[in-house]
């Protein structure tokens, strides 16, 4: 017996994978407890193109090899998604 997944599930991944691919996102509070954990699922899910924003304070720092940006509304208007 094989199970197949359905249309949804299917389409779902299709999105993700996509996502993986091309979408340019940015973590809003990178440096905070939340931005730390969801930079960890991006990392593990396989999300490469991933830019960083924080507070004034906090831009410039390093994080998993990237600098931190500081968040401006310009700066977040240049990717696809901002978690």
């Amino acid at each position: 017996m094989s199970i197949e997944p359905c249309e949804p599930c299917t389409r779902r991944s299709s999105l993700a994978e996509r996502l993986q691919r091309a979408a340019r996102i940015g973590v809003v509070g990178a440096t905070g407890a939340v931005g730390t954990i969801t930079r960890e699922l991006l990392r593990e899910r396989g999300y490469g193109d991933v830019r960083l924003f924080a507070s004034e304070r906090s831009a410039g720092q390093k994080l998993d090899g990237k600098t931190v940006e500081r968040a401006t509304p310009e700066a977040l208007a240049a990717g696809d998604l901002d978690l």
